[in-house]
């Protein structure tokens, strides 16, 4: 095995911007089809290991699918967080 670091997941590894660092942010996710699970940033930077029933702050996990986490809020709204992709516009950290 090499410890050599391909270019490109240098360069977005390093990439100053790539996540909103003051929002909820998904940066993976993993499983089966049957327990799906994601990684979550939180605003504060701690990252968890969430499925679905699991809470956060700002809501209930109801899905995990795709490169998507679908929360549900206390006030009965639902609100998809997407992974961050290459080119992706973005906001200032």
């Amino acid at each position: 095995m090499s410890t050599d670091t391909n270019p490109t997941t240098a360069h977005l590894a390093t990439d100053r911007g790539a996540l909103p660092l003051r929002q909820l942010t998904v940066i993976g996710i993993f499983g089966t089809d049957d327990a799906p699970r994601a990684l979550l940033r939180m605003p504060g930077g701690q990252i968890t290991q969430v499925a679905v029933g699991d809470t956060v702050r700002q809501g209930t996990i109801v899905a995990i699918a795709g490169t998507s986490v679908t929360l549900a809020t206390a006030m009965g709204r639902t609100s998809q967080l997407d992974m961050p992709t290459q080119g992706q516009e973005r906001t200032a950290a």
